[in-house]
Protein backbone atom coordinates (compact mmCIF):
# COMPACT_ATOMS: atom_id res chain seq x y z
CA UNK A 1 0.00 0.00 0.00
CA UNK A 2 0.92 3.65 -0.54
CA UNK A 3 0.13 6.82 0.33
CA UNK A 4 -2.34 9.02 -1.21
CA UNK A 5 -0.55 12.80 -1.68
CA UNK A 6 -2.24 15.96 -2.97
CA UNK A 7 -2.20 15.61 -6.34
CA UNK A 8 -3.07 12.29 -6.99
CA UNK A 9 -5.85 10.70 -8.94
CA UNK A 10 -8.70 8.60 -8.35
CA UNK A 11 -9.85 6.42 -11.28
CA UNK A 12 -11.88 8.81 -13.44
CA UNK A 13 -8.62 11.19 -13.09
CA UNK A 14 -10.25 13.62 -10.30
CA UNK A 15 -6.83 15.29 -8.60
CA UNK A 16 -6.50 15.28 -4.66
CA UNK A 17 -6.69 18.76 -4.09
CA UNK A 18 -6.63 18.80 -0.10
CA UNK A 19 -4.17 17.27 2.19
CA UNK A 20 -2.26 17.42 5.87
CA UNK A 21 -0.41 21.02 6.49
CA UNK A 22 1.40 19.04 9.47
CA UNK A 23 3.07 15.76 7.04
CA UNK A 24 4.39 16.18 3.95
CA UNK A 25 6.01 13.34 1.96
CA UNK A 26 7.93 14.17 -1.34
CA UNK A 27 6.92 17.85 -0.92
CA UNK A 28 3.30 17.01 -0.71
CA UNK A 29 0.64 16.92 1.97
CA UNK A 30 -0.92 13.39 2.66
CA UNK A 31 -4.36 12.99 1.94
CA UNK A 32 -6.20 11.30 4.75
CA UNK A 33 -10.26 10.78 5.14
CA UNK A 34 -12.69 13.42 4.38
CA UNK A 35 -10.25 15.03 1.96
CA UNK A 36 -11.46 16.46 -1.38
CA UNK A 37 -10.60 15.95 -4.99
CA UNK A 38 -11.17 18.33 -7.72
CA UNK A 39 -14.71 17.38 -8.65
CA UNK A 40 -15.75 18.42 -5.00
CA UNK A 41 -16.30 14.50 -3.75
CA UNK A 42 -14.17 13.29 -0.58
CA UNK A 43 -12.29 10.40 0.46
CA UNK A 44 -13.92 7.72 2.93
CA UNK A 45 -12.31 5.22 3.75
CA UNK A 46 -8.06 5.10 4.53
CA UNK A 47 -5.35 3.04 6.69
CA UNK A 48 -7.39 1.52 9.54
CA UNK A 49 -4.10 1.91 12.03
CA UNK A 50 -2.26 4.69 10.66
CA UNK A 51 -3.64 8.24 11.21
CA UNK A 52 -2.10 11.60 10.67
CA UNK A 53 -4.31 14.70 12.61
CA UNK A 54 -6.82 12.06 14.25
CA UNK A 55 -7.65 10.76 10.51
CA UNK A 56 -6.66 7.50 8.56
CA UNK A 57 -3.99 8.33 6.00
CA UNK A 58 -5.31 7.65 2.39
CA UNK A 59 -4.24 5.02 0.42
CA UNK A 60 -4.10 3.49 -3.20
CA UNK A 61 -7.48 1.85 -3.12
CA UNK A 62 -9.26 3.93 -0.43
CA UNK A 63 -12.75 4.84 -1.75
CA UNK A 64 -14.08 8.00 -2.91
CA UNK A 65 -17.59 9.82 -2.20
CA UNK A 66 -17.96 9.56 -6.37
CA UNK A 67 -17.80 5.86 -6.46
CA UNK A 68 -14.27 5.84 -7.54
CA UNK A 69 -10.91 4.47 -6.14
CA UNK A 70 -7.52 6.23 -5.46
CA UNK A 71 -5.22 4.89 -8.10
CA UNK A 72 -2.19 6.91 -7.38
CA UNK A 73 0.27 6.73 -4.53
CA UNK A 74 3.91 7.81 -3.41
CA UNK A 75 6.55 5.82 -4.49
CA UNK A 76 8.72 6.79 -1.64
CA UNK A 77 6.41 6.08 1.88
CA UNK A 78 5.22 2.21 1.91
CA UNK A 79 3.27 1.05 4.81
Amino acid sequence: MKWALVGDKDTEGNVIVEGSSNHIESGKPVARVGDKLSDGSVITTGHPFIKIDGRPVAITGSDVSNGNKLVEGSSITQL
